[in-house]
């Protein structure tokens, strides 16, 4: 009796054969869903494994299982393709290769595409979408099979197996699950992470500042200092948290989309405080310099000339964005001088740090080492920063060299040291030049002359007091026996050394 099969409408099966080996035969083929039309049986196979049988059940010689394993290359309930050569694609999964016919491997593109969502470190925190993140996957599985020999029609293999991706609701979901696990919520300070690799973790580690100290013979010793410490980085419940200065931020976000994480930045609102008054009023050049760091996002450095209002510009940003502030200065009569006109000029009574004052406020103006000391305590107190101290080019310092104009010390980048406040030599670490616009002061005294800004604070007999304010006959203070001026530009008071008084005259000189 003749048996005819049709598989996948293109493979014809003829057998002859009795009647009860065919009636055993059409009752497995009802049963895998095949049709009679009253010539032939007719269906479709879409696997491996359904091959597999087939070449049982009919008897299927070596030419008709590689013809009918041809057939499923490209089929609807995913995407197939073969190869002829399964090492020139590295290392796949192994269950996304269906199997082996004739030296022809059947690859799965579907199983591809599923793998990638649920193993792709890469892409998982950038993609917008799980279609765009599908599609993703089928261009990394062209770029893979690209210049290989491919037995099948590959486009349309990865239009079904995408087609297959997007309507599986389980890859969907697992999707979703990954994106949130490798979403990392930003703050302002801080990260919360689901998880830290050792290697994020070796980098956020490995984060640091130069700075320098002095030894006992003078001599400069740069270190690192770490940023971010091993107790900023802590387990809260299920998340991981990672603290670190504000100033960081941009850098923590950079690692984290670097390291394949999906960032979310966190809203933040700054805290507002009440300014009573604002009675700063700015230059044309003023107004543009906050101006420009309003729109940097209230975040920079303003430059401007020896003169220029610098501490105006920044009491006109105080007052324009209200928020808790520190202003950092480098010497006691500093924070006093910022304290006067915070209270003149916005009505904020400040708090003082260092000098013999520990008060706090909501506005507080501090010595740089105060601060450092309780850096702990502050450091989220305040929302804005205010970094105080500049000198004109030729205040004289006193260097291991002599005395010399810091002008001239930064045009030829001169390899001194300087004599700091502490009594220490210590070496110039950077050099910054700007244009000087203000009025310069050359006061002369019996033991020679000094110049500096007409707003130079000398100390008399009477106090503290700018140069343009001397007059000839008072007595100015400087350090030491031999040298007329220590620190010029400095506030400091009187050091260890014997202090000497002198007689002066004040003349005026255009630079």
């Amino acid at each position: 009796m003749l048996f005819r099969v049709v598989i996948n409408g293109d493979v014809e099966i003829r057998r002859e054969w009795p009647w009860d080996r065919v009636s055993r035969v059409k009752d497995r083929l009802k049963e895998l869903g095949f049709r009679w039309n009253s010539e032939y049986w007719s269906g479709k196979v879409y696997s491996v494994s359904l091959i597999r049988e087939l070449k049982d059940l009919l008897e299927l010689t070596s030419e008709e299982t590689e013809r009918l394993m041809r057939t499923i290359l490209v089929n609807s309930s995913g995407g197939v393709i073969g190869v002829e050569d399964l090492s020139s694609l590295g290392s796949i999964p192994s269950d996304c290769v269906l199997g082996e016919e004739g030296g022809l491997f059947i690859i799965s593109l579907s199983c591809l595409i599923r793998d990638f969502i649920k193993n792709d470190r890469n892409y998982i925190g950038s993609a917008s979408s799980f279609e765009e993140y599908v599609d993703r996957a089928v261009d990394g599985i062209r770029q893979l099979l690209a210049g290989k020999a491919v037995v099948g029609d590959l486009e349309l293999a990865l239009k079904r197996a995408r087609e297959f991706a997007l309507a599986n609701s389980k890859l969907r979901d697992l999707y979703s699950r990954r994106v949130e696990w490798w979403t990392a919520r930003l703050g302002l300070d801080s990260a919360e992470l689901h998880f830290l690799s050792k290697e994020l973790y070796e980098k956020l580690r490995g984060l640091t500042v130069p700075y320098y100290i002095t030894d006992k013979e003078g001599n400069l010793n740069k270190r690192d200092l770490r940023l971010i410490r091993k107790d900023d980085i802590v387990r809260s419940g299920d998340k991981v948290m990672v603290r670190f200065p504000v100033f960081l931020r941009d850098t923590v976000r950079e690692l984290l989309v670097k390291s394949g994480y999906r960032v979310v930045d966190l809203p933040w609102s700054p805290r507002q405080i009440q300014v009573p008054k604002d009675d700063v009023k700015l230059l044309p050049f003023q107004e543009r310099a906050l101006e420009a760091w309003l729109r940097a996002g209230k975040r920079g450095t303003i430059v401007v000339p020896t003169g220029g209002g610098k501490t105006f510009i920044a009491l006109k940003a105080l007052a324009s964005v209200r928020v808790p502030t520190i202003i950092l200065v480098i010497t006691e009569e500093l924070m006093n001088q910022w304290y006067e006109r915070i209270m003149k000029n916005l009505g904020v009574r400040a708090g003082r740090l260092g000098g013999g004052y520990d008060d706090v406020r909501e506005v507080t103006v501090a010595i740089y080492n105060s601060a450092v000391n309780r850096i702990a305590e502050i450091s989220d107190k305040f929302d804005m920063a205010v970094f105080d101290e500049c000198l004109p080019y030729d205040a004289l310092v006193v260097t291991d060299m002599g005395l010399m104009p810091i002008g001239e010390i930064v045009e030829r980048r001169l390899p001194v040291r300087v004599l700091t406040h502490k009594g220490r030599f210590m070496r110039v670490t950077n050099y910054f030049k700007i244009p000087l616009i203000k009025r310069i002061v050359r006061i002369i005294h019996e033991k020679g002359e000094l110049v500096v800004t007409e707003d130079h604070l000398i100390l008399t007999q009477g106090g503290w007091k700018p140069a343009i304010a001397l007059r000839s006959g008072d007595t100015v203070y400087f350090y030491g026996k031999q040298v007329p001026s220590l620190r010029v530009g400095s506030s400091s008071t009187p050091g260890p050394k014997e202090s000497l008084s002198y007689n002066t005259q004040l003349r005026f000189f255009r630079t």
